[in-house]
Formats: C-alpha cells, sequence, structure tokens
C-alpha cells in the first residue's frame, strides 16, 4: 500500500490534472529581486530578512507582519503574495525548519492569475514522498513535510491506528482529511512498530473512497504510471502496485527498476499526455483481498514484511484467516498485509 494521487485527490480536494510546479534554488541577487518585486519592500529590508534566515529563507512570522503592514496600507498584491507563501510554507512546502520557508517557491506566484494551472496535489505527492524516502534511514529521527495528508491517509486505510474523533458535521462534498478531530497526542516510536506488525487484513480498509466517488470521482490522471515531478525532487507514481485500493484485482506489477530515470523534458511530456501512460489493464475485484495467481507467494518471496525481528510464532497477524474469503488453496499461508 502507498500514497498516491488518488489519495492527494481524495484527501485534500488538490487539483493533480495540470502542469508541474517547477522550482529551483535561486542565487542571492535573485532572491532579492524577487523579494522587493512581490512584496514591495526595499532591498535593505530584503537583504536583512535573507541575512538573517542564513539562506534562500524568510521567517514566517516576518511575512505574517509583512501581509498585516500591505493590508494596513491596502497593498493588495504584494499582501497576496505574501498570504500565499505563508499558506505553502505551513503546509504542502512544510520543512524541518517550521519558522521558515523558501523563498524560490515565490515565483510560482510571481503571475497571481495563472496560478491555477499548477496541480499542486503532484507537488504535495512528491515533496511528501521525498520525506518519507529520508525517513527510511536509520540515522532520521524527524518526519516533517504536510504531515496531515499523511495522518489523514492512516486513517483512511487504517481505522483502528492512532488517536482521533470523526466530526459529526462532515459532509462528503468536503476533502476527506476534514472529517477527522486529531488531539495532541504523541506515541512512542516502539510502540508504533509494535502496533504496525501486528496489523491484520481486518484492520485496513483497501478502498475507503467508495462513499465520496459520488462527488470527487476517479480522475484519469489519479492512474497515471511514471515519474512526478516538483523543480528537481523526481519520484515515481506505479499504480500497477497497488490495484487493490482502488477496487481491482492485484497482479504481479513489474518491477520499480524497470523503469528508467527519464530527463525532466520526457517527464513533463508525459505528463501532459498523461491519458497515454495510465494503468487501463485491471479487472474488479471480487473482494477487497483479491489478486492474482502467484501474487501472495511472489510478495512472499520479495517483501520484508515485518520491522521488528521475531520468531515466526510470535507473530499475531499470522493468523489463518478465512479461506473462503481469500479463495486461496489451504497448503498457501494467508500473508498480513502492511506491506502489500
Amino acid at each position: 500500500m502507498t500514497i498516491t494521487l488518488d489519495d492527494v485527490w481524495s484527501l485534500l480536494h488538490l487539483p493533480i490534472t495540470r502542469q508541474f510546479c517547477s522550482t529551483e534554488n535561486l542565487e542571492y541577487e535573485d532572491l532579492v529581486e524577487i523579494l522587493t518585486t512581490l512584496f514591495g519592500v526595499d532591498r535593505a529590508m530584503a537583504c536583512n530578512e535573507l541575512n538573517q534566515s542564513r539562506g534562500g529563507h524568510v521567517k514566517l512570522s516576518w511575512l505574517r507582519e509583512l501581509y498585516d503592514s500591505c493590508c494596513d496600507n491596502e497593498l493588495w498584491e504584494f499582501a497576496t503574495h505574501a498570504y500565499l507563501l505563508h499558506l505553502v510554507g505551513c503546509t504542502i512546502f512544510a520543512n524541518k525548519r517550521a519558522t521558515y520557508v523558501c523563498t524560490h517557491y515565490l515565483e510560482l506566484f510571481r503571475d497571481l492569475p495563472s496560478c491555477y494551472r499548477y496541480a499542486w496535489g503532484v507537488s504535495a505527492f512528491v515533496y511528501l514522498y521525498e520525506q518519507l524516502g529520508d525517513a527510511n534511514f536509520a540515522n532520521t529521527k524527524q518526519l516533517v513535510r504536510y504531515l496531515p495528508l499523511l495522518q489523514a491517509w492512516i486513517y483512511e486505510y487504517f481505522p483502528t491506528m492512532g488517536r482521533k474523533q470523526l466530526r459529526d458535521t462532515y459532509v462528503e462534498t468536503k476533502p476527506r482529511a476534514r472529517r477527522y478531530i486529531i488531539g495532541r497526542t504523541t506515541s512512542a516510536i516502539a510502540d508504533v512498530r509494535v502496533r504496525l506488525d501486528v496489523l491484520t487484513y481486518d484492520e485496513v480498509i483497501w478502498n475507503p473512497y467508495v462513499a465520496h466517488r459520488a462527488g470527487r470521482q476517479l480522475v484519469v490522471s489519479a492512474m497515471f504510471s511514471g515519474y512526478l515531478r516538483l523543480g528537481i525532487l523526481v519520484h515515481r507514481h506505479l499504480l500497477e502496485r497497488v490495484l487493490r485500493q482502488f477496487g481491482f484485482m492485484q497482479p504481479i506489477p513489474r518491477p520499480p527498476t524497470s523503469l528508467p530515470m527519464l530527463d525532466f523534458a520526457i517527464i513533463d511530456d508525459r505528463w501532459r499526455d498523461h491519458d497515454q501512460f495510465v494503468v487501463v489493464q485491471v479487472v474488479p475485484a471480487p473482494t477487497p483481498f483479491s489478486c492474482s495467481d502467484g501474487y501472495l507467494q511472489w510478495f512472499q518471496r520479495v517483501s520484508h514484511p515485518y520491522i521488528l525481528r521475531r520468531v515466526e510464532v510470535d507473530r499475531p497477524s499470522l493468523v489463518i484467516m478465512p479461506r473462503l474469503r481469500l479463495n486461496l488453496p489451504d497448503d498457501i499461508p494467508a500473508q498480513r498485509t502492511s506491506a502489500s
């Protein structure tokens, strides 16, 4: 299982059908220019903020003060730039510093009427995937980026995980992430690892957006298989590996390495013609757990389904499932779900 473009589309209602956000780090003089042009501040103020922030960042507190000042003086375009940079700095482009935002994202708002042309949902997906990749390293101690997206995804697919409440006033026309009320609670990472290792099929909702589809249909671009890009960040989006999340039978997928790295121009061209690179050979699944012949054996051979090292007899999640529900022969052990 994994986060997909459809999850971003359903949980956040961010667009996933437009062009990539193309940004890159800027030189110091370019940073000064963009601050003076889009915020209306003088060079001295721009340089002072950049110097205090130690590079290509500005403080979120500075943006709030700038926004208030622009509103007081009815400088609405400058205020809009400050508001939008603060917004993305607190959400889809949040970073480990927590109090800063990268200045080069201002380039995305240079032409305000054209902001709609960007696939903001793709940017949120790629940015979060970059951090999830970093989180796999043993020396990583903190997970950042736009974590409400990750939290809401966990609650949708693994309803027994986490401490949250459902919002009584939620309606399906709103983003799915809005239906959760999350308290200020923390869990030790060791406890979370134990909880993940004992998850069973009965604790997973494979296709959680069935009720949401009435007002938020599955779009073609959500079934795209290939590379997605945010500036220089590039990540694979291989839907054929998680078809059970869409209510389809899961076959044995191609290896991720079978998709060679492409240059940015080709990646952008394929996304513009994304309808030619979508997964179309799908079969509706009779049950949420259905998969093709041989898939479970393949999965058992290539995967690492557990986080903690233990002997098999200590695995509560290896309890045999009802054979009729999985339609498995008696000599094939039932598989657990967290890495499938």
